[in-house]
């Protein structure tokens, strides 16, 4: 597999126009902050919402057989994404991370803050790649709740000593009870995402990765 993380290149530019013209979008304005966050002023995230289109939409265009995950133009404020990632992304926002699916989520992160990054004025593919893939675990964590650690909580024994009254005797008993204890440890989630990214990054071409 080969991933294409694009800015609009002439190629590329010829999907536009289909795709907004017929193509749906599947809107979230968390991604739209997320894009703007990154690229530093206000960008919409176009979420195709249909296989079919997204593909259909690259097949005049000199890409066919490449798999284009995402692209965007510097003249124009807009980032589309293939509908894997748009519903990996979704699901990430709506349901936690894990339940995203570590592995899609890495790519879709990277290629979301790939597609960003560009949005900062960016043309160059090794720059913006390398920027991009320096930052996505921090926007995995930050935007997506993937977290470095996890919180265990387990059940501590401890031993105590009451006085009861047996008759007319006091005596001393020991018995056992439980405590909760949380402790924070490694979170394995955010080494495999991490291992997942770096799958995704080494996919794209290499000369993508120029610099790295």
């Amino acid at each position: 597999m080969r991933i294409l993380l694009t800015a609009l290149v002439a190629a590329a530019a010829l999907a536009v126009t289909p795709l907004a013209a017929h193509a749906e979008n599947w809107p979230d304005g968390r991604l739209d902050a997320i894009a703007s966050t990154i690229a530093g002023h206000p960008v919409q995230v176009w979420c195709e919402d249909d296989d079919v289109e997204w593909d259909d939409a690259f097949v005049d265009s000199g890409l066919r057989g490449e798999t284009v995950y995402g692209f965007t133009s510097l003249s124009d404020p807009t980032i589309y994404l293939a509908p894997r990632f748009c519903e990996t992304l979704h699901v990430a926002l709506d349901a936690g991370p894990e339940q995203a699916g570590l592995f899609w989520l890495a790519g879709a992160t990277l290629v979301l803050t790939h597609e960003s990054v560009h949005q900062r004025g960016i043309a160059d593919e090794a720059q913006t790649e390398c920027t991009a893939y320096g930052m996505v675990g921090d926007v995995a964590a930050r935007f997506f709740g993937l977290s470095q650690t996890k919180t265990v909580v387990t059940l501590a024994p401890v031993t105590k000593t009451k006085t009861v009254r047996v008759g007319k005797k006091t005596v001393s008993v020991r018995y056992t009870t439980y405590v909760r204890r949380s402790t924070q440890v490694a979170n394995p989630d955010w080494a495999g995402f991490l291992d997942d990214a770096r799958m995704w990054h080494e996919s794209t071409p290499p000369e993508y990765r120029q610099g790295c």
